[in-house]
């Protein structure tokens, strides 16, 4: 799929994504259902442990967002991968060393983002 949005839009679909992904993945590990809504402080973190940071006006939380939604739109990682990376990579560390792990495979998607990012729509 050809991928036609602004950062600001990819990001915010990222949100519900990188939600569904730490619910899902704190779900299989719990063995019950899980809703959680994952902190930007908490993403910071764990963009920053994978040496993921920001750019212009966005923060390193929105493009780990944006990443996450344009792997998915451009059929990159699907959603069970990014499930399966983060619950293999929360160990002790629980959901922020999965979710550095989940910035880890996403490094790819969000350098391409930055580097694409003159010839994305406005409204980021």
């Amino acid at each position: 799929m050809r991928v036609e949005a602004s950062l600001r839009e990819l990001a915010e679909l990222g949100d519900a994504i990188i939600n569904f992904v730490a619910s899902a993945a704190l779900t299989m590990r719990e063995g019950r259902p899980r809703g959680v809504r994952v902190p930007d402080k908490l993403l910071r973190r764990a963009a920053a442990r994978s040496g993921l940071g920001g750019w212009l006006d966005y923060g390193p939380e929105d493009l780990f967002e944006a990443a996450a939604a344009y792997a998915w739109l451009a059929n990159r990682v699907t959603l069970e991968r990014m499930v399966r990376v983060v619950l293999e990579g929360m160990g002790s560390e629980g959901l922020e060393g999965g979710l550095a792990a989940l910035a880890g495979l996403l490094r790819d998607c969000y350098r391409e983002l930055i580097e694409r990012a003159g010839g994305l729509r406005p409204g980021a």
